[in-house]
């Protein structure tokens, strides 16, 4: 009886073994056929890993790094401001932010809230398109309008907030600004409007006018 109970269990894994082997080798096992449905989409997605996730982390960094730059222009802006400020005698708080689209490339609001405070919004490509002396002529402008706004609330005029700027920066500075700004497309004015009558030329003027009454 062990001997014929021996035969039967070593001829039952025998054969079990060889139908294994022949269904695998048709390929009609069940588990080859899922072996053979994943094979092919792994190695897609393992060539998509390979081509796809360097280029995420490149933008990644990159996105980080141009977030660093603006992060720090910003603070270097703002350091700016908080000068010109300081010069013109402003206590109202002044925050700076650098956006990427301003219709006026630079301009000035309030701010709701029980405190009065300000927010000038410079549009990203002026760092390029100004320099440092118009940089500064620029945010003094915008600071003027905060001077006439908390100062004479109802003589809001661009030719004032350049009278309050002119006290800490140079004419010849907001003169290269405004050029600068309306080629970079902003709604263009009247530089003498807006600047007033310029000393030099009124000098200049009333000289000639001396000499030929002489």
């Amino acid at each position: 009886m062990p001997k014929i109970w021996r035969r039967l269990r070593v001829k039952t894994t025998d054969e079990s073994s060889s139908s294994f082997a022949v269904e695998l080798k048709k390929g009609k096992s069940k588990l080859f056929r899922s072996l053979k449905a994943f094979r092919a989409p792994r190695s897609r997605w393992f060539f998509a890993l390979c081509v796809i996730a360097p280029a995420l982390v490149a933008s990644t960094a990159f996105a980080a790094s141009s977030t660093v730059a603006t992060d720090k222009r910003a603070r270097q802006l703002q350091r700016m401001l908080d000068r010109v400020k300081e010069r013109l005698g402003l206590d109202y708080p002044v925050t700076l932010e650098l956006v990427p689209k301003n219709s006026h490339l630079i301009s000035v609001e309030t701010v709701r809230g029980p405190e009065r405070r300000f927010l000038v919004k410079v549009e990203a490509r002026m760092l390029e398109l100004l320099g440092a002396d118009e940089l500064e002529a620029a945010l003094a402008h915008e600071l003027g309008h905060v001077w006439v706004f908390t100062h004479h609330p109802y003589l809001q005029t661009e030719q004032l907030a350049n009278d309050v700027a002119m006290r800490v920066v140079t004419r010849d500075a907001l003169t290269r600004v405004y050029d600068k700004v309306w080629k970079a497309g902003a709604e263009k004015g009247d530089l003498a409007t807006f600047l007033g009558p310029d000393p030099a030329t009124a000098g200049n003027a009333g000289g000639s006018g001396k000499q030929q009454e002489e």
